[in-house]
C-alpha cells in the first residue's frame, strides 16, 4: 500500500522520521515485489517492497547495500528505502564518480536525468574539456547490446549521439551530448522528414513487438473490470498489423528522444531499443505519446515527403497506445485508473 497509496506513503516515511517524498516511478508486480522511485529533497531514492517470494533479493539490498545508503527497513512490512547508490541491479552506481574518472580522465559528475530503478539511470557529466558527456548505467549484461545500437547508427542519415567508452563490466556507457531542445509544435514537420530518412535504410531480422500485449496484461491485472474491453481492442488492433519488409528504427520514438539545435539540425537520442522494425510503430509511437493534433499533421506531411505512411498506421498508433496503456500508473499520475479509461475510449475512437 505505501508504494501504490500516497497518503499511506507519507504516513510511512513519517514513521521512519523521514520528511514527505514524491513518487516519480512504479514497477508492481502482484503478488512478488514493487519498486519505486521518490523524490525526497531534491535527490532521487528508491523504495522497494518485497515479499516472502522474493525474499533474497529483498534482503541482499540491505545487507549488501554501502555504509550510511539504507535509510530505512520495515521488516515488518518488507520495505526499504535507500539512496540509488544502492541499487545492486545497477553496479556502476556505488562508485559511480570513481568509475567516471576511470572512463574518462579528468571528467566529473553532474547531476541525475532519470533513473528507473533496478532498470536505468541516466545522468551527466563535465567532460576534462569543459563540454557535456551523457551516462548512462544499465544492468551489466544489457550494456553491450546498448552499446551496439548506438554504434548501428553511426553510419546513418541522422544525427545521433557517438559512443565515448564503455564498461561492460559494470554497464557504464558514456555518450557525446547533442546540444538543442525539443521540438515546438511548429518543428514537426522537419522532424517527419529525418524520419522518413532513418526508414530509408532497409535491414534484416527483427522481430514482432509484442509491447502492446505485455501492457495489456499489466493493465487487467490492475484493472480487471475492463478486461473484456482491453482483449477486444488488442484483437482488433492484432488483426489490423501488417508485416512489411523491415527499416532502421528508433524503436521508443517521441518528443523526449528528439533534440534541435540552436542552426535547425535534428538529431535522434536513447538508443535503447534502435534496431529493424516496423515504420507505422515509430510513427505511432510519436503521435501516441501526446503529439497535439496540429503537430501530427506536420509530422506526418513531412514523413511523407520523402516517404509513404504505411498502410496499417492506424492499428500502428493503436498498438503504440496500448504499449503506453500502463504508463499513468508507472508514474503515479493521481486518478491513473481514469486516465487509463479515456485511452482506451480513444484507442476505440481511432481504429478504423
Amino acid at each position: 500500500a505505501q508504494l501504490l497509496d500516497d497518503a499511506a506513503l507519507d504516513s510511512w516515511l513519517q514513521e521512519q522520521g523521514l520528511g514527505t517524498a514524491e513518487r516519480q516511478y512504479l514497477r508492481y508486480k502482484p503478488g512478488t515485489s514493487a519498486v519505486a522511485r521518490l523524490e525526497m529533497n531534491g535527490q532521487p531514492y528508491f523504495l522497494l517492497a518485497g515479499s516472502e517470494k522474493a525474499v533474497a533479493k529483498w534482503q541482499k539490498t540491505i545487507y549488501k547495500a554501502l555504509p550510511g545508503t539504507v535509510l530505512a527497513v520495515d521488516h515488518r512490512r518488507w520495505l526499504t528505502l535507500a539512496a540509488i547508490v544502492a541499487d545492486r541491479d545497477l553496479p556502476a552506481l556505488a562508485k559511480l564518480p570513481q568509475h567516471l574518472r576511470k572512463l574518462i580522465p579528468g571528467a566529473e559528475l553532474s547531476r541525475t536525468l532519470a533513473y528507473k530503478p533496478q532498470r536505468r539511470w541516466v545522468g551527466s557529466a563535465i567532460g576534462p574539456a569543459g563540454g557535456a558527456v551523457v551516462l548512462r548505467c544499465y544492468r551489466s549484461s544489457q550494456a553491450a547490446p546498448a552499446a551496439a545500437k548506438v554504434r548501428s547508427l553511426a553510419g546513418s542519415p541522422v544525427m545521433t549521439p557517438g559512443l565515448l567508452a564503455l564498461n561492460n563490466k559494470i554497464g557504464l556507457l558514456a555518450l557525446q551530448h547533442l546540444p538543442g531542445a525539443h521540438p515546438q509544435p511548429a518543428q514537426w514537420g522537419i522532424v517527419g522528414e529525418q524520419l522518413a530518412r532513418l526508414h530509408a535504410g532497409d535491414t534484416r531480422g527483427g522481430e514482432r513487438s509484442l509491447t502492446h500485449h505485455r501492457s495489456a496484461t499489466q493493465v487487467i491485472g490492475l484493472l480487471p473490470n475492463l478486461r473484456e474491453r482491453i482483449t477486444d481492442i488488442v484483437r482488433r488492433v492484432d488483426a489490423g498489423l501488417l508485416e512489411m519488409r523491415p527499416v532502421s528504427c528508433h524503436g521508443d520514438f517521441s518528443a523526449d528522444q528528439v533534440v534541435i539545435t540552436a542552426d535547425g539540425a535534428v538529431g535522434f537520442i536513447d538508443l535503447d531499443r534502435a534496431g529493424p522494425g516496423q515504420p507505422g510503430d515509430d510513427l505511432g509511437s510519436a503521435i501516441a505519446a501526446g503529439m497535439l493534433k496540429s503537430s501530427v499533421s506536420q509530422f506526418l506531411t513531412g514523413y511523407q515527403r520523402f516517404r509513404e505512411l504505411p498502410l496499417d498506421l492506424p492499428f500502428r498508433i493503436g498498438r503504440a497506445r496500448l504499449s503506453r496503456l500502463g504508463e499513468p500508473f508507472r508514474t503515479a499520475a493521481p486518478g491513473w485508473a481514469t486516465f487509463i479509461e479515456h485511452e482506451l475510449a480513444q484507442i476505440q475512437d481511432e481504429l478504423p
